[in-house]
C-alpha cells in the first residue's frame, strides 16, 4: 500500500462509525461497485460493525503469523502457510470474511506444495487487500 493510500485510509477510518453496514456517509473506504461475476455488482465495502472489525483484524494478523511466503498473483496474492497451521481456523476465517466482505474470492489450496489461501479482489480492492494480507515477498 502506497503512503498516500495509507493517508488516506487513516483519515477516512478516523471519521465517525456508523454501526451496520457501508454506505457513502461510514468510516470506511469508499463503497466503489464493480461488476464482479454474473450476478451483478458488488461493492467494496466492509458490513462488519465498528466492534467486529478489531475482533476480525486481530483473528487475521494471528493468523498471517503462520504465512510463510506471499506471492503475486494476477488480481491477488497467495499466501503459504507452515505445516501446523490449523487448515479449519483458515477455512473459518474465509467464510467469515466472504459474509462481510463479498468483493474478496477465495481459494484454500491443499496440495503437494503445502497449505496455501489464494486472494483475489477487483482493481478496486486491491489497496484493501495488501493491507488485510500484505503484498508480495
Amino acid at each position: 500500500m502506497l503512503p498516500t493510500d495509507l493517508r488516506h485510509t487513516a483519515a477516512t477510518l478516523s471519521a465517525t462509525p456508523v454501526d451496520g453496514p457501508c454506505d457513502d456517509a461510514c468510516a470506511c473506504t469508499p463503497a466503489a461497485t464493480i461488476d464482479h461475476d454474473t450476478t451483478g455488482v458488488v461493492p467494496i465495502a466492509c458490513t462488519l460493525t465498528t466492534g467486529e472489525i478489531s475482533t476480525r483484524l486481530d483473528d487475521w494478523n494471528s493468523l498471517l503469523q503462520n504465512v510463510t511466503a506471499r506471492h503475486g498473483l494476477a488480481d491477488g496474492l497467495r499466501l503459504e502457510f507452515r505445516p501446523d497451521t490449523d487448515v479449519g481456523e483458515i477455512a473459518r476465517l474465509v467464510a467469515a470474511e466472504q459474509t462481510c466482505c463479498r468483493f474478496f474470492d477465495f481459494a484454500l489450496v491443499i496440495d503437494g506444495r503445502g497449505v496455501a489461501l489464494e486472494v483475489h479482489a477487483p482493481p478496486d480492492g486491491q489497496p484493501v487487500l495488501a493491507g488485510l494480507f500484505g503484498t508480495a515477498d
